[in-house]
């Protein structure tokens, strides 16, 4: 090869590892034209919760990718993507442009992200709203209203003219009494609120481990397909040595091909996850390339005494409930006090077109109770309390139960998840390879490279389901328990 030749050459490959070095280094790709600006806030009540969502809605500013990993050793199942190659990657000209989202994203990114955009939330918070408007209007009093009970008289110079009003006297305190039973509803509202804004954090964490099931995944898939490459190719090779045969090499490129179809498919599972993640975090039009974490991480430890404790005591889910038992002990005091008649009264003044008929009366108007005591309506809410009483242990027995049966999903998925990381993994891992380095020496036949081909990927598929099971389950714990963070992946930035 000649000296220029060979300067050609080193151009070219420096030319092709200029953009893969620049990804390597964290670099972000060019200025994109994504943003995501804030939902209207106008009307928006301000929310006194534990957790309360961020009253600023700033631009997102998503993490930048870590620097992919040094290439797994053949013998091993990848654990990680390499990151997505960018259309045109170019270092950002303006320091204001490497803010913008550029696909990667962590679970407390995404978390965030939910708690600022997601409709889900506002919905809630109209609900609280509502609530706080019922809850002024009942402490409002009867407006007065013109009334004479006496008719005006049109008749020449025997007419008379009236005036007057009457205002209503609400007895035995019905208004504070109302008012008492509106704020249970605000109280109730706003631990619907906390309900549903742990339910949103659930639902994103479990899709965000479904989408890193997946790509765990297309990891495996990929693995495989190098496998059954490198198979085959040692049988194309026997073959021309003369100790293999056209049989073996159809049998290896047969699951090859398999391998790379089921490859495509992961990928394209991958792509869908990473959409439903977007419309679960409340905004469909993010753009998710790649997301931080694994399903190898070990599961947070829970104790099981303290999330029942918490849960079937302390849990946004019995401060709701209680807030409807006790508005049912108010409603059925406002119905024991409306046996009790209010009171109307009022003045008049009549005057006519003659002299001396001028008057002035007040009146007092009320219902005698004699028959209607509000016997039944008494009797109704006595047993709406009782059924309030009676619902409270049924949702405490009913969260005790799905605590129970959500720990021991954990516990069995976390066992098996351990079983098979340690032994079973690395036992299926060594047959391979050994398969492999004996059926390239002659030793073994292709039926026993493919069923070692297949119990590999048999036993890392049954890892990454159960991975996926013990951290789904924990998910579910964390969202009984109300947990703010939930440690998969990075932690939030401070």
């Amino acid at each position: 090869m000649s000296h220029s030749q060979l300067t050609t050459l080193l151009g070219l490959a420096l030319a092709g590892l200029c953009p893969a070095l620049a990804l390597a280094q964290g670099l972000p790709p060019g200025p994109s034209s994504r943003r995501f600006g804030p939902m209207p806030t106008q009307g928006q009540p301000q929310v006194p919760t534990p957790a309360a969502r961020p009253e600023s809605r700033a631009t997102f500013v998503a993490h930048q990718p870590p620097a992919p990993p040094p290439p797994a050793p053949s013998d091993a199942v990848p654990q990680r993507l390499p990151p997505a190659q960018p259309t045109q990657p170019a270092p950002p000209t303006d320091p204001a442009e490497s803010a913008e989202p550029i696909g990667f994203f962590t679970l407390s990114d995404l978390s965030a992200l939910a708690n600022q955009e997601n409709p889900l939330l506002y919905r809630s918070e109209s609900e609280i709203e509502a609530a706080m408007g019922e809850r002024v209007q009942a402490a409002l009093y009867p407006n007065p209203r013109f009334e004479t009970n006496n008719p005006e008289i049109w008749a020449g110079k025997d007419a008379f003219v009236n005036f007057g009003f009457q205002q209503d006297l609400v007895t035995k305190g019905k208004i504070r009494i109302l008012k008492a039973a509106a704020d249970q509803s605000v109280r109730s509202e706003r631990a619907g609120y906390n309900i549903d804004r742990a339910q949103m954090l659930t639902q994103v964490r479990m899709q965000y481990i479904d989408a890193l099931a997946a790509k765990q995944r297309v990891l495996l898939a990929q693995y495989i397909a190098g496998v059954s490459g490198r198979s085959r190719d040692v049988a194309k090779q026997l073959q021309q040595a003369g100790e293999g045969n056209l049989t073996d090499v159809l049998l290896l490129e047969s699951e090859y091909q398999l391998a790379l179809a089921e490859l495509d498919q992961a990928r394209s599972l991958l792509a869908g996850e990473y959409r439903q993640l977007s419309a679960v975090v409340g905004i469909p039009q993010l753009e998710i390339r790649e997301i931080d974490g694994s399903l190898f991480q070990s599961p947070p430890e829970l104790d099981e005494a303290r999330v029942t404790y918490f849960v079937s005591n302390d849990s946004s889910f019995m401060e709701r409930m209680r807030a409807e038992l006790i508005r049912s002990q108010v409603l059925l005091r406002k119905e024991e006090a409306d046996a009790y008649p209010n009171l109307r009264f009022g003045p008049a003044f009549q005057s006519g077109t003659s002299s001396g008929t001028a008057q002035f009366w007040l009146s007092i108007v009320f219902d005698i109770p004699v028959w209607d005591l509000n016997q039944g309506n008494i009797r109704r809410a006595n047993a709406r309390v009782g059924y309030a009483t009676a619902d409270m242990e049924v949702v405490r027995n009913e969260l005790i139960r799905q605590t129970a049966e959500k720990f021991a999903r954990y516990r069995a998925a976390k066992q098996v998840a351990a079983r098979i990381q340690d032994p079973i993994l690395p036992n299926a891992q060594r047959a391979l390879s050994l398969v492999q380095d004996g059926f390239a020496k002659g030793q073994f036949d292709v039926n026993r490279v493919l069923q070692a081909q297949r119990n590999m990927s048999e036993v890392a598929r049954e890892h990454i389901e159960a991975s996926e099971k013990a951290w789904t389950s924990a998910a579910e714990l964390a969202g009984l328990s109300q947990i703010e963070y939930f440690p998969l992946g990075s932690p939030p930035k401070p």
